[in-house]
């Protein structure tokens, strides 16, 4: 019977991860059915989920080859509007916060959507590159065609002409995790944004669901930072449903912008990749991760699809 692999992120009252718990410290629930972990094994900054090399010790090629280690793609949704831009100019001034956490084996990818989907930068471990990727994430219009990175890339799988037609931002994010599901492990969608469902459009929902199934197959968690300079704003509640759907975190970002940037550079110092016997009769609902007795805070993918 095929395992429920599962990315749960975990955090003490500091905001730390906590790399120190077993199987039999996780709840893993299907509506009220708990479903039986079989392992759960820590995945620390600057380590692979799996083989990341291109032969194993024996000098043969591993079954399946994993990226070095983690892996962020920067999702920004770009706006003309006088509070988004700012609100967006703001977070880009301290993502030096998350960028100062990265190491050699980390593997960052920077895409944009304003009318269209552009990729703007695949996969690097180079600051600068990513530092000037950033920047041009702020303006808006065309971005000179990029050449796919070697192992892992992001432009290898992106369907280009589908990205210059993609209407909306959650077509822009299927489009974006369809391409990423071939790279295996867990995956981080940082969303630098303001909102989902703009036009309350039944297309909107549509690409969303899809955009779901997609981020589940590619096992990406969405870390939400809302750039929308107000307390409160109509578009967040999706923003914060996608989020907790996947397995990430919502934080806004118009009071201390540099506050939300270092709590979420904290919660992506590792993860648990946690694999899950699913009930005799294969049906799951929403799933709930949550621990037994030690205390922490559970971030995991909620949201399950028919393969």
């Amino acid at each position: 019977m095929a395992r429920v692999v599962l990315d749960a992120y975990v955090t003490d009252g500091a905001g730390e991860a906590v790399p120190d718990l077993t199987a039999s410290d996780f709840r893993v629930r299907a509506g009220r059915k708990e479903l039986e972990v079989e392992s759960a094994e820590w995945i620390p900054t600057g380590k692979s989920e799996g083989p990341a090399d291109a032969v194993d010790s024996k000098g043969m090629a591993p079954a399946v080859r994993y990226p070095p280690g983690r892996i962020l793609v920067f999702f920004i949704q770009a706006d003309i509007g006088r509070h988004r831009a700012k609100g967006l100019m703001r977070v880009r001034s301290e993502i030096r916060r998350l960028l100062d956490t990265l190491v050699p084996t980390d593997r960052a990818a920077v895409v944009r959507f304003d009318s269209h989907l552009t990729l703007l930068c695949d996969f690097t471990a180079n600051r600068a590159v990513l530092e000037a990727s950033l920047d041009e994430g702020l303006l808006q219009g065309t971005a000179p065609a990029i050449v796919p990175s070697p192992f892992p890339s992001l432009a290898a799988g992106l369907d280009r002409e589908a990205a210059r037609r993609a209407a909306n931002v959650e077509r822009a994010l299927d489009l974006v995790s369809r391409a990423l599901v071939p790279i295996p492990g867990g995956k981080a969608l940082l969303f630098l944004g303001w909102g989902l469902g703009i036009d309350r459009a039944p297309r909107e929902g549509r690409d969303l669901d899809s955009a779901f199934a997609s981020m589940a197959a590619a096992r990406i968690s969405v870390f939400t930072l809302d750039v929308s300079d107000a307390d409160w704003h109509t578009l967040e509640t999706t923003l914060q449903q996608t989020s907790a759907l996947t397995g990430g975190t919502y934080q806004k970002t118009h009071i201390f912008a540099g506050g939300a940037v270092s709590r979420l550079a904290k919660s992506l110092g590792g993860r648990y990749v946690l694999v899950c016997v699913p009930p005799d009769d294969g049906v799951l609902s929403l799933l709930d991760v949550s621990l037994r007795e030690r205390r922490g805070e559970v971030v995991a993918r909620a949201y399950t699809f028919a393969p």
